[in-house]
């Protein structure tokens, strides 16, 4: 984590420019990669999203070295967090063993599958 802290901070650092280029294109269905929030918004945060680390809508973070294989690592050791205080959240309730995971486990909802992948790989095709 102290890694991952390291390197977002340097990153953030970055010029405006320089950070941009980590953004997704202008046809992406996903706002993924490097963001900030519109200028007229109070919260002037500025972030880096990413889905899960074979997700198609992802933007490759090769700035900072190591940045993006760093932040695919903490991905996936904050799921595992999740599925641990999961199962300690279904045992706390008394519930049968595993049943909040097999009760959440069809991911048809989540956002990446509320778009049609196959039209949006098409497109970046196009645009590269």
């Amino acid at each position: 984590m102290d890694r991952a802290l390291q390197l977002s901070s340097t990153f953030f650092n970055f010029s405006d420019d320089e950070k941009r280029k980590f953004s997704a294109p202008p046809v992406a269905p996903l706002p993924a990669g490097y963001n900030r929030q519109p200028l007229h918004s109070p919260d002037k945060n500025e972030y880096l999203l990413m889905f899960p680390p074979s997700s198609p809508f992802n933007v490759t973070l090769t700035r900072p070295p190591d940045l993006g294989e760093v932040a695919e690592e903490v991905f996936s050791r904050l799921s595992k967090t999740g599925s641990l205080i999961e199962g300690i959240i279904n045992d706390c309730l008394g519930l049968p063993a595993g049943f909040l995971g097999e009760y959440n486990s069809d991911r048809n909802c989540d956002i990446n599958n509320n778009y049609n992948r196959k039209k949006y790989n098409k497109r970046i095709q196009i645009i590269q």
